[in-house]
Formats: C-alpha cells, sequence, structure tokens
C-alpha cells in the first residue's frame, strides 16, 4: 500500500511511540542531549532517511539539536500523548492513546517499505534510549 500523503514529523513521531510502547515500557528519558543527537544519527542512515526528511537539525552546538523535534515532542505533550509526570521530568510517559492515534489514523500515510523502516527504528530506539517497562 503506498502512503496517501507524504509524512509529518508528527505521523514519525507517532508511529515511532506506539512501535516503541509495544516492544518495551511506556517510558523513556526525557533528554535532549541524548535524544537530539540519536535522532540526527537515525536520520543521516539510508534505511531511516524516508522517515525523516522534514527534521531540520542546528550543529552548531555541543550536540545537534532539532527545533522539529523539539516542537513535536512539546505538541505531543501538550495534546495529552505524552506526560512527564514524575517530579523532574526527566521521562516521557507514552499513554495508550498514542497506539491508537496510530491505528486509526496515521498508519495508512505511511507506506509497506516506511512501516518495515519504522519498525526496525523502534528496535533502535529501545536499544539506545533508555526506556522503562510500565508500571
Amino acid at each position: 500500500m503506498a502512503p496517501t500523503t507524504a509524512l509529518k514529523p508528527e505521523d514519525v513521531m507517532v508511529g515511532l511511540l506506539a512501535c516503541v510502547s509495544q516492544k518495551t515500557g511506556a517510558r523513556f528519558e526525557a533528554d535532549p542531549i541524548s535524544l537530539h543527537p540519536q535522532f540526527f544519527e537515525w536520520r543521516g542512515k539510508a534505511e531511516y532517511s524516508q522517515l525523516f526528511g522534514e527534521f531540520i537539525f542546528d550543529t552548531r552546538d555541543y550536540f545537534p539539536f532539532s527545533e522539529t523535534l523539539d516542537s513535536v515532542l512539546d505538541g505531543l505533550q501538550f495534546a495529552g500523548y505524552l506526560e512527564r509526570t514524575n517530579p523532574r521530568g526527566t521521562w516521557y510517559q507514552i499513554t495508550p492513546a498514542v497506539g491508537s492515534l496510530f491505528e486509526s489514523e496515521i498508519k495508512s500515510r505511511f507506506g509497506e517499505s516506511q512501516l518495515k523502516a519504522l519498525e526496525a527504528l523502534a528496535g533502535e530506539f529501545v536499544a539506545r534510549i533508555k526506556t522503562d517497562p510500565p508500571r
């Protein structure tokens, strides 16, 4: 099945978080110093380039930073799909609504090869970003 529209960064993140929450717990570390460089690295890999075309990174500081990624995470938090419930906000909690949103509205925007890339990316996310099992 071919995608019906171009993927937006929000689509990619919702899909990624839905896949991550199925593979492991529903929490991941909210540290920009580890998150942003990792996304920058993935953006440069050929197998994921079709997912990260609209992610812009600024590499002029001591670590690559993406205003795109930051605003998508903020937007998902504002919409209630991500929460920071711990006192210091050091973890993002992926809500169950992310999976429902992905299945009902966003998954159809991905082509078959993009879904495979998303699944592989979720595996890398779990391996490289500190995650925590659900409570």
